[in-house]
């Protein structure tokens, strides 16, 4: 009910370093976009997780 939703979700996703678009789209409506940073994992822990599942 405040109206702060959106500002709130920008902010968040700023500090995790990523960005949140909005664009109004022709056909009506909007569109948002997210954009977070992927996260690369060290070799030897994604090799020890593989082996736990098999």
């Amino acid at each position: 009910g405040t109206g702060l939703g959106l500002a709130l979700c920008r902010e968040y996703v700023s500090r995790a370093g990523g960005s949140l678009q909005a664009e109004n789209r022709a056909e009506g409506g909007a569109r948002f976009i997210l954009l977070l940073p992927g996260v690369r994992r060290p070799v030897e822990e994604a090799s020890e997780e593989a082996s736990v599942a098999a």
